[in-house]
């Protein structure tokens, strides 16, 4: 009998070399490909963020054609539950919920009473989506808030909905007990605002004498940015007209915030800032949105931290920051509605 011996027939694979080649080279293509699709997403987020600052603006230009002015920044109303009479004014962005197409939240939220009356709470709670950038997602969040100042309970049991966005104030931070218009300071105060809205501010647009399309009307303040430890307390509720919640101002550089900031730097608080890479959007008064770079022309800092050569007073025991013989940067030319400055596109 003849047998016939067959040899093994080769079967086709991979050496381990092979193996890891091929590893190697789909190592390089994610780490290519990744930043890639990050940068791709943050750009989307960066254009729904515009777009969300251009709503606020074109809805404060509709308000300005309907009531005679910009919506102001900070008014305050009773508090019939007492507490801090400081800490009770509504801004800008509640007088504008009816032209966001919010005319339910509008019809819902009692106006004559004051951003933490009992008859608010549903409203404090509501999140609007033009109101929070979505490279800025703790804004969205819901916040229960229980903190306390000096031993008082300022909100206990209350939950707060954020924002991402903030007022133009101008060039520097003012006290927030100035929202007291019982104050007999107030309107010192008030009178020093150099920017589009602020405490109790009732801006026209024919008022932004150095142009509406080199001002600033609203800009972005990155929620928790500041203060981590405590910032669901404090930073950013939508409705709230204090200081640190409602309003940006350029005595500081953009982004110069963040942890790590001393508890007590007052200017840090009041900074715009964002988490899109390399600035910040911002809304001007003429309805356009524009990205404003980390590196835009400012005025020097001293060690203090303070411009360089402004200058402060006091009316009774609160402090007013003033220019001064501080020299404006183009930064802080764009916060300010008529200081006569005079800047190009190219500069920004």
């Amino acid at each position: 009998m003849n047998r016939t011996h067959r040899g093994r027939v080769a079967r086709p694979g991979f050496t381990l070399i092979e193996l890891l080649v091929v590893i190697a080279i789909i190592g390089v293509l994610i780490a290519l490909l990744l930043p890639a699709v990050q940068s791709a997403r943050e750009a989307a987020r960066r254009a729904q963020c515009t777009n969300n600052l251009k709503q606020i603006a074109l809805a404060s230009m509709n308000y300005e054609s309907a009531f005679g002015s910009l919506p102001p920044g900070n008014l305050n109303a009773p508090d019939p539950e007492g507490g801090l009479a400081w800490y009770t004014g509504v801004n800008s962005f509640a007088f504008i919920l009816g032209f966001i197409e919010q005319g339910a939240m509008l019809s819902a939220y009692n106006y004559d009473l004051s951003m933490r009356a009992s008859a608010n709470v549903t409203a404090a709670a509501t999140n609007f989506n033009a109101y929070w950038c979505p490279s800025d997602p703790e804004a969205a969040e819901l916040i229960p808030v229980n903190d306390w100042y000096h031993g008082q309970a300022l909100f206990p049991n209350f939950t707060q909905a954020a924002r991402s966005y903030v007022a133009n104030r101008g060039t520097f931070w003012m006290t927030d007990f100035r929202y007291n218009t019982l104050d007999p300071c107030y309107s010192t105060v008030t009178r020093t605002a150099t920017g589009t809205i602020y405490d109790g501010s009732a801006t026209k647009l024919s008022e932004i004498r150095d142009g509406t399309s080199n001002t600033f009307l609203y800009g972005e303040a990155a929620f928790g940015e500041l203060w981590p430890a405590s910032r669901k307390a404090w930073n950013r509720w939508w409705h709230s007209g204090w200081m640190e919640d409602a309003f940006f101002d350029t005595t500081v550089p953009i982004n110069k915030g963040g942890p790590g900031k001393t508890p007590h730097d007052w200017h840090s608080t009041t900074a715009a800032s964002s988490y899109h890479p390399g600035g910040a959007n911002f809304a001007m008064a003429d309805g356009s949105v524009r990205f404003i770079k980390d590196t835009i022309n400012t005025w020097p800092l001293g060690d203090d931290g303070e411009p360089v050569g402004y200058s402060l007073r006091y009316c009774g025991s609160w402090p007013i920051y003033e220019q001064g013989n501080a020299v404006p940067g183009v930064y802080q030319a764009l916060s300010t509605r008529k200081g006569g400055e005079v800047v190009s596109a190219d500069q920004y």
